[in-house]
């Protein structure tokens, strides 16, 4: 399908996952906005940059006045494990809040999609593997505030006739993700010689290169409406053990044995996180295509140390 033309909106298209939809946008010939808070981002040619607070909804008003979009998609909102008690309200309000205020601030009459970035975090403690059936058992304000956007979305689609749908993701990695994140921390570290401080590394895990999780989101824009709603997990179904992956890197760079358990596991962290992903491959025609270690080497290759 040609997207030649066609109108798309990125929320948070600054960051990681979001820069990456704006450059296969951008490919496909559509015209590109993002929205996003950084003010130092590397601007992408071709793109329309938004500065809006997606939680202040006269500032996402102002910034959208007279815009219409074909596709929405919702990358906002940050990864953030803190407590309720030390703030966490403040995240269920961020991700709940900017959710409700795009929704009351796009017009959908005319949008073909609105795509909620949901995450893994929303199965909190279920047991593996998670699909998308599965009851979700929060475990943290950042699990719930996902989940509740998610649901929200849902309910639009399936009994509103909203455009919409929610995608979770599970762990996403490739160039360009934040020194944050389990991946790019190892390579960095391990590539400016700094001391790693690991887990004991028993944690099983879902990894999906970011070229096939955009991929799949380009192909929920032509989820057929009847599906309106649907949650659907963008993962590799294929298990694997954090310490595994942090050796794959480890030998592709060629270093030292890593040293494991410095750091303690989470308070209630769920084991077993990993994801069925049948019901994208029936619906969406989606499956990853990225092996894991030519993804580790070209995330790897896109340092420059």
């Amino acid at each position: 399908m040609s997207f030649t033309g066609e109108k798309i909106l990125v929320i948070g298209g600054s960051g990681f996952i979001g820069s990456h939809i704006c450059k296969k946008a951008l490919l496909n010939n559509m015209q590109v906005t993002c929205i996003s808070l950084n003010k130092n981002l590397k601007p992408l040619d071709g793109v329309n940059y938004l500065n809006a607070n997606i939680t202040l909804i006269d500032d996402l008003k102002k910034a959208l006045k007279k815009k219409n979009f074909d596709y929405v998609v919702n990358c906002g909102g940050y990864i953030d494990h803190r407590f309720y008690v030390d703030g966490g309200s403040s995240v269920i309000k961020q991700h709940l809040d900017g959710v409700n205020n795009l929704i009351n601030t796009i017009d959908f009459r005319n949008l073909k999609r609105f795509v909620q970035i949901g995450s893994s975090d929303e199965y909190g403690l279920a047991i593996a593997p998670q699909k998308e059936e599965t009851d979700c058992v929060p475990i943290s304000s950042y699990s719930l505030a996902k989940l509740s956007s998610t649901k929200l979305v849902q309910m639009l689609g399936k009994y509103e006739n909203y455009r919409t749908c929610a995608l979770r993701l599970f762990l996403v990695y490739g160039p360009g993700q934040k020194e944050n994140r389990l991946i790019p921390y190892v390579i960095n570290s391990i590539l400016k010689k700094k001391k790693l401080r690991l887990t004991a590394g028993e944690q099983i895990r879902d990894f999906t290169h970011v070229d096939d999780i955009v991929e799949g989101i380009f192909s929920s824009f032509n989820l057929d409406n009847k599906f309106n709603g649907e949650i659907l997990n963008l993962c590799s179904s294929k298990p694997i053990k954090i310490k595994e992956i942090v050796n794959q890197v480890v030998s592709l760079t060629k270093s030292e044995p890593l040293i494991y358990g410095d750091v303690a596991y989470r308070n209630n962290e769920n084991m077993e996180l990993w994801g069925s992903n049948k019901k994208a491959q029936k619906l969406l025609n989606w499956q990853p295509k990225k092996d894991l270690i030519e993804g580790l080497k070209e995330t790897i290759n896109s340092y420059d140390i």
